[in-house]
């Protein structure tokens, strides 16, 4: 019985999914668009100099809170 493509179970899918659940908190946490909280993420690692996927899997452990990631629109 075939699982799937081996992409989906290759160790790249596996640390993408803290990428995909971490965007969801963001989702809800700051309600922004998938798009949006890609890019915070993304602004965020590149910022404190760590990889999308070890930031993801932090937030996604709640090791930080999905508000850190939060920018001030009010200036």
């Amino acid at each position: 019985m075939k699982a799937g493509p081996a992409w989906l179970s290759g160790p790249a899918a596996s640390s993408r999914n803290a990428v995909f659940i971490a965007m969801g908190m963001l989702n809800v946490a700051l309600e922004v668009s998938t798009p949006d909280a890609l890019a915070l993420l993304r602004g965020h690692a590149y910022a404190t100099n760590r990889t999308v996927d070890d930031l993801a899997d932090d937030i996604a452990h709640r090791r930080i809170r999905a508000s850190e990631l939060r920018v001030d629109t009010d200036r």
